[in-house]
């Protein structure tokens, strides 16, 4: 059995095609965890002989291997009971799906629920690892726990959901035309990208390389600014749901007004701002509490060469992600992977707090796969900028561009 390859999803009747998708996922040893039981459901068990005791079972080659009972309403999921059978503990199966329905939670912004006796003192340090936390009451028998997302951050949400492998993509907005921003975003979300970095066009970015200042040049002479990249992104979250990110530089952020900067972007729907060029001391004493109080996240930038120490202070302030460049050149330039994969060595037996996205080089599948190896994923810009160089259809260039990357 791959553990690997544990699913939590509601249950569905469709004739007999939800008995087929469960014979199907069973014969390749997939372990299903079912909610959202109905009597059409029951009496196609009963019919095929199967015969459930609980609202929902879980299968491995027809055997039952334990059952979860999840009652779910527009506020939370509760876990009434987790059995697991005891040929089939020890394997970290209850902790796999309890994660799993965190992860729903996190995207739904829903917490989630459970009761748990006093006396069993195991289960509650194996919840309170899990990020739960007591609810005080006055029941002798029962402690109330709970994990509440519903202040999670989108970015956060997404590395629950996904913690390797993780793919954010940078585009320049109005590139390659004035209007492309919104096709580009939406091409990125429908081929894959887990984030999207959008950056601000300025005129002397101190971090991008040639390819990422040729085109904020062209969207700059294309017409444009912080003000109409707010007009385009004003209705973006009707069918973009992957995090955004915006990238950019302090200057044309102070000349619109910071505050009134980070207090449009989260009307607008951004998650979260990279700005290369704000100091720790700034953040610290001037803007971070402008850019908490507006919900936003804050990526800061380390690089091979940031002491160990320094790396820590970064890691308390930032939120969302640590931007780990692979080197101190600018972007789109070739890495030796092997230094870099020591840098990253270093990092993970750091044990940060916040994930670690690996930038600057990365342009393929192998530089991708080598950045992953030893962090949460890869951000790519200068390699995708080039393919979008001249574009007529974005969605087939960029379904193309990452279907070589991900596959």
């Amino acid at each position: 059995m791959n553990l690997q390859e544990l699913h939590l999803r509601p249950a569905t009747m469709n004739d007999s095609i939800f008995f087929y998708e469960l014979k199907k996922l069973v014969l390749y040893n997939y372990v299903q965890a079912i909610w959202g039981w109905d009597e059409a459901i029951q009496q196609q068990f009963h019919k095929n002989n199967f015969h459930p005791q609980q609202t929902n079972i879980i299968e491995w080659k027809y055997q039952s291997i334990g059952t979860i009972e999840i009652a779910e309403d527009t506020e939370k999921f509760f876990i009434s009971s987790l059995y697991i059978h005891p040929n089939f503990q020890n394997k970290k199966i209850g902790t796999m799906l309890i994660q799993q329905l965190c992860n729903k939670a996190a995207v739904e912004k829903k917490r989630v629920a459970l009761e748990v006796l006093h006396l069993n003192k195991g289960a509650q340090k194996l919840y309170e690892r899990l990020g739960f936390t007591v609810i005080p009451n006055q029941d002798p028998i029962k402690l109330y726990m709970q994990k509440n997302f519903f202040n999670m951050s989108r970015i956060a949400a997404a590395f629950l959901k996904k913690s390797s492998n993780v793919l954010n993509v940078y585009c320049t907005a109005g590139y390659p035309r004035l209007n492309s921003t919104l096709p580009v975003m939406q091409a990125l979300q429908n081929n894959g990208a887990d984030l999207i970095e959008l950056g601000m066009p300025y005129s002397d970015p101190l971090a991008d390389g040639t390819v990422i200042q040729e085109s904020s040049s062209i969207a700059l002479q294309n017409g444009m600014s912080i003000r109409v990249l707010f007009e385009q992104l004003k209705d973006c979250r009707k069918n973009i749901h992957v995090p955004v990110i915006l990238m950019g530089y302090m200057n044309p952020v102070l000349q619109y007004g910071f505050e009134a900067f980070c207090q449009k972007a989260a009307e607008v729907g951004v998650d979260g701002l990279i700005l290369p060029d704000l100091p720790e001391f700034e953040f610290e004493t001037m803007y971070g509490a402008i850019i908490k109080k507006y919900g936003l996240d804050f990526i800061f930038l380390i690089t091979p060469e940031t002491s160990e120490a320094r790396i820590r202070k970064i890691d308390t302030l930032s939120s969302g992600f640590l931007y780990a460049v692979s080197s101190s050149a600018t972007t789109g330039n070739d890495k030796n992977f092997a230094e870099v994969e020591q840098y990253l060595q270093r990092l993970q037996q750091m044990k940060l707090n916040n994930p670690i996205m690996v930038g600057f080089g990365i342009k393929d599948r192998a530089t991708f796969s080598a950045a992953c190896k030893y962090s949460n994923g890869a951000i790519i810009g200068s390699a995708y900028i080039r393919a979008l160089a001249g574009a007529t259809d974005v969605e087939a260039v960029t379904q193309n561009f990452l279907k070589s990357i991900i596959g």
